[in-house]
């Protein structure tokens, strides 16, 4: 087990028949796009009203990563546009 194993969730989430998304670090999903975990949750709550949805210690990781560069660098630009102001 651990925090790249989603064994638990997984079979929590098969086990209570309730759970509409299940994320877990073995599967890699996208947020965005045509088969993305937003529209099909946007999909969800438009034809049943509501979803649930289980995400496993660890899943996403690669968005996470990806957030902490993004915010990285919008940390760098608003330097560097507070520089630009110093010298005028």
């Amino acid at each position: 087990m651990g925090r790249s194993s989603g064994f638990i969730a997984m079979h929590a989430s098969l086990a209570s028949g309730q759970i509409d998304i299940c994320l877990i670090p073995e599967v890699p999903f996208h947020l965005h796009g045509p088969h993305g975990v937003l529209r099909h949750l946007k999909y969800l709550i438009e034809t049943k009203g509501s979803a649930v949805v289980c995400v496993a210690e660890g899943a996403g990781q690669k968005l996470r990563s990806y957030m902490k560069q993004l915010e990285w660098e919008m940390e760098r630009m608003s330097q560097s546009k507070s520089e630009s102001w110093r010298m005028l």
